[in-house]
């Protein structure tokens, strides 16, 4: 058991590892344009899914695993399992697909076809990302208050 608090705390300490260079800095790359997101990002996240997002009817304690992938061009995929607590959710669908638009400045926003909407913010060299679920109700958000942070994921191309 002790291993893995070690493991656990050591990947947090990595993935909290600064990012060197910053949109308009003079020694990093210049902002963020729609191919900085390219690739697959890892995300998992916890909270709390209020009514009546995803038919609950009290307060319900919610956790997320997934991966995104962004294609470069403002689409993207979502493969997504959740608990809402501790009991996992059917998924209707294997992926969802995407749009995103980001600005000059690295912030942008992410909305799942037919669902939710969310604010992101992405490392200058989209190395990751982080969100948050912005859209109201019947498509989720004041029914659900989580943040997600996505690590990048290096995946060798030429296969």
């Amino acid at each position: 058991m002790k291993n893995w608090v070690w493991i656990a705390a050591l990947g947090a300490t990595i993935a909290l590892q600064p990012v060197s260079g910053f949109a308009g800095d003079e020694k990093g790359p210049k902002g963020c344009s729609l191919e900085t997101l390219d690739g697959q990002y890892l995300g998992n996240a916890s909270g709390t899914v209020f009514p009546p997002a995803f038919g609950v009817t009290k307060p319900t304690v919610s956790s997320v695993a997934a991966y995104s992938l962004y294609f470069g061009d403002g689409t993207g995929a979502d493969y997504v399992t959740q608990t809402l607590d501790g009991v996992k959710v059917q998924m209707k669908s294997v992926s969802t697909p995407t749009t995103y638009s980001i600005n000059p400045d690295c912030t942008g926003t992410k909305t799942i076809v037919n669902g939710p909407q969310f604010d992101i913010f992405v490392a200058v060299n989209g190395s990751a990302l982080t969100e948050v679920a912005t859209s109201a109700p019947p498509n989720n958000s004041s029914g659900f208050a989580v943040s997600a942070r996505q690590i990048r994921v290096n995946v060798d191309q030429q296969n």
